[in-house]
This record gives structure tokens, C-alpha cells and sequence, in this order.
């Protein structure tokens, strides 16, 4: 499809960061930044705020990776000024190519995930302008609602009115934070906003298509693979709130889970109802999304097979997301090819998570 790297096939870092007046990252988790994940104000696109794109009337193609903390996003196109969502083809995952293209208008981008994506722009003019944004939706902390119901809702409040401040502040060309007693201003969870502006600035003849056919990806055996329960949840006790993986926080010298090289096992990864959404990674190993349960709805709507599956399933992962009360199951295979004992983890990829929601796994020589 003569797609060159930097031009027509372009990488995109997206992240969230807090800067200081003299425009230096601030990273300064407070205890609710520990608990649900460390966000910022400012979107950047490979380390550059509300970037723009020429861009022609060809066919792109755009990998897009999360790199951000704790924020997930829900990726879409649109004609600026327009609500109405462009479609476009996922060719690729964590692990590379799909088999085939599959079409899409919107898909969730978890921390640590990635996508890539084909967009044709040969129908557009020179001079329009396109949008690659993230749409809202609810970021479902559901954590706090059994214990703190009320408190929850009053600290959303005041995020929520910290945001409408910082949109008043911005919108008089005011510094993008807000009183210094108040802190830095928020962004809230599941809002709307911007990535990158793509502008149609030359009319390209171009009539390559889209490959039926993008890659192979074999099929684990899975006949005598045995089913490993993996639960993630939430405590609350005299060290505060804590996220826990099968009831444990992280230890170095514990490897809760060991297997043999070559094995194949299902893993049923379960977060719980009061919980929140949560990237659960593998080190070493991509595996296979085979099914979702209990999918909440904003999501479960976008469902391509029976299974349950997102579009973003459907290749090879190492980085699944959880909703709260989902339960996704994931065919692994530990083959490889070193010799002796390794050692990998399992954990969640939101940054302040990790310390905690951590398992460290043992792959060890078969007996004989």
C-alpha cells in the first residue's frame, strides 16, 4: 500500500500530563491519584499538545499506543465540527496484524494497549478538516460505592466544577491551572476532547485497496489446557484502600503462579462489581482474548462475535481491559525457547497500580 513510516504510516503516543508555570511535568500522586490512577490536564501526541497533520486523499495508516498512566480512551474520527463518526479499519493489536481488516468507528485504548488502524480519506476534499478524538464515556469507578456513595459523589462534583473552572480560565487565555491553593486542574475521567487535527491539504490520485488478508495467527490447543481463576479486587483496612490480584499484594520473593514451559492454560480474569476499570498485562507471553462476561453496556454494544469480543480482541494481546463485574477469558501459552527457570509478571498497567497489583510467574523446565 506504500505506506512510509513518519508520512503515511505514523505512530501515536497518547498521553495525559500536569505541568508546572514554568511548563516542567509534575507528577505528584496524592492518596486518591494512588487509588484510581494518576491523570492529567494536558493531552499530548507524541509529546506535543493539540497537535495538527496535513495530510492527502490516500489511505493512512495510524498506530496508536496509550503511554498514558491511568486514562483510557475511546478512540474516533470525525469531520471537525461534526458529530457523526468516520468509519475505518483495525488491522493490527499488541501482537501486529490481525488476520484480516475489521471495520470499526470507535474502540477503547486501555493503558499500555495498542491499535493500529487504516484510514481512507479519498473522499474528502482539499481544505476540510478531519478529527481524531476521544469520545465520553462513563469512566465507571465503582470502587468507593459501597463504603463512600455520598463522599464519592461530592469529590466528582468538585472535580467536575474544578474542570468547568479550568474551561472558564482557558477560554479568557488564563494559565491552564487554576489557583495554586486549589491545585492543578483536572481533567475528569471520560471526558470528551481532542488528539489530533487532520487537515486535507493535497489532492492525491491513489487507488490501492485494503488486503482481504493481513496475517496467520495460530490457534492454541487447548484440549487438556486447565482453567486458572484470576480475581481482581479492592480492600479497604488500616493502610487504606488497596487493589489486590487473587487476594495479594506484590512480593518479591513469591511467585504465586508456576507452570511449565509449553504449557497452555485458560486464565478467567474476573474484576470485581466494586472495582474499576483495569489494564491487566503480561510479561513474555501475548495471548488470546476468547470470550467476555458481563460486559456493562457502553461497551457490550460493541461486540463483534458472540463471544462477547471487542474488535480490539481479536488479534494477539498482552494487555486486556477490564470493566468493573466483567470476566474475560484469555488462552495462554508459556512455550518458549530458553533454557531453565524464567521469571515474568502479571499486573495491572495502570502506573500507580503496579506496586501492588502485581503476581510474579515462574516458568520452569518440564520433569525430565
Amino acid at each position: 500500500m506504500e505506506l512510509r513510516l513518519d508520512e503515511t504510516d505514523i505512530p501515536l503516543l497518547i498521553q495525559d500530563k500536569i505541568f508546572d508555570e514554568s511548563g516542567n511535568f509534575v507528577y505528584e500522586p496524592d492518596a486518591m491519584a494512588v487509588g484510581m490512577g494518576y491523570e492529567g490536564d494536558v493531552i499530548l501526541i507524541n509529546l506535543t499538545p493539540t497537535p495538527f497533520l496535513e495530510v492527502s486523499t490516500r489511505i493512512y495508516r495510524f498506530r496508536l499506543l496509550n503511554g498514558s498512566n491511568a486514562r483510557t480512551y475511546r478512540i474516533a474520527f470525525t469531520k471537525a465540527g461534526d458529530e457523526e463518526l468516520l468509519p475505518y479499519h483495525v488491522i493490527g493489536t499488541d501482537g501486529g496484524l490481525l488476520e484480516r481488516p475489521h471495520d470499526a468507528s470507535e474502540v477503547f485504548l486501555s493503558p499500555a494497549e495498542r491499535v493500529d488502524v487504516l484510514l481512507d480519506l479519498r473522499r474528502f476534499e482539499v481544505g476540510e478538516e478531519l478529527v481524531l478524538k476521544s469520545l465520553p464515556f462513563d469512566p465507571m469507578h465503582r470502587e468507593h460505592e459501597m463504603e463512600m456513595g455520598e463522599s464519592m459523589e461530592h469529590m466528582r462534583h468538585m472535580e467536575h466544577m474544578g474542570h468547568m473552572e479550568h474551561m472558564n480560565h482557558m477560554e479568557m487565555g488564563h494559565h491552564h491551572h487554576m489557583d495554586h491553593q486549589m491545585g492543578p486542574a483536572r481533567l475528569p475521567d471520560g471526558s470528551e476532547f481532542h488528539l489530533v487535527r487532520l487537515v486535507v491539504a493535497e489532492k492525491t490520485d491513489y487507488s490501492r485497496s485494503v488486503p482481504e488478508t493481513l496475517s496467520e495467527i495460530p490457534q492454541a490447543d487447548l484440549d487438556r489446557a486447565d482453567t486458572r481463576p484470576i480475581t481482581i479486587s479492592m480492600t479497604t483496612d488500616d493502610q487504606g484502600m488497596r487493589w489486590l490480584i487473587n487476594g495479594n499484594t506484590h512480593r518479591m520473593d513469591e511467585f504465586p503462579i508456576v507452570v511449565q514451559r509449553g504449557a497452555r492454560e485458560i486464565w478467567e480474569i474476573h474484576n470485581d462489581e466494586k472495582s474499576m476499570p483495569h489494564p491487566a498485562h503480561l510479561h513474555g507471553f501475548q495471548f488470546r482474548v476468547m470470550e467476555r462476561a458481563g460486559t456493562p453496556e457502553q461497551v457490550a454494544h460493541l461486540a463483534v462475535d458472540e463471544k462477547g469480543r471487542m474488535v480490539t480482541d481479536v488479534g494477539s494481546k498482552d494487555t486486556v481491559l477490564l470493566w468493573p463485574g466483567e470476566t474475560v477469558k484469555c488462552a495462554m501459552d508459556f512455550s518458549h525457547s530458553f533454557e531453565g527457570e524464567q521469571l515474568y509478571m502479571f499486573h495491572c498497567h495502570i502506573l500507580e497500580h503496579e506496586t501492588g497489583m502485581m503476581l510474579n510467574l515462574k516458568i520452569v523446565d518440564p520433569p525430565g
